[in-house]
């Protein structure tokens, strides 16, 4: 007996990115904490030598931060890495993880954008995000 020989069709790969939210003046209104700023130092130090001088002055940058999904195949979206040009800075934790591979999954895009604040301190760079509903 013959089996048909069956074609799985191409997976079509995310493209493209979703922007979520927008800016606020409000630093309180940033209320997702990142968590790994510390094994990025280049990235941070490449952020602050971009900065105006009234950002230097203030130690508070405000960003575009680009979310990548970081697959592991036996367990879908393993980890949300946040970016800045590229670099990476930081990791995003539960529950915000795993709500945000679903909007970029739902959206069908690679990635997605969200406003960041980075905050230099004496004990180094905090970044927060805003991520609206």
């Amino acid at each position: 007996m013959r089996m048909w020989p069956f074609r799985r069709r191409p997976r079509v790969q995310p493209s493209g990115c979703l922007r979520i939210g927008a800016p606020r003046p409000d630093p309180d209104a940033y209320g997702v904490w990142t968590v790994g700023e510390s094994r990025n130092p280049e990235t941070f130090a490449a952020l602050w030598g971009s900065a105006s001088d009234v950002e230097v002055h203030e130690a508070v940058l405000r960003r575009w931060a680009t979310l990548v999904p970081i697959h592991d195949p036996p367990f879908g979206v393993a980890e949300v890495a946040v970016e800045f040009d590229g670099r990476r800075a930081a990791y995003l934790r539960p529950p915000h993880l795993g709500e945000i591979a679903r909007r970029i999954e739902a959206a069908g895009t690679a990635t997605a954008e969200v406003p960041a604040l980075i905050e230099r301190s004496p004990a180094g760079a905090t970044v927060r995000l805003l991520i609206d509903p």
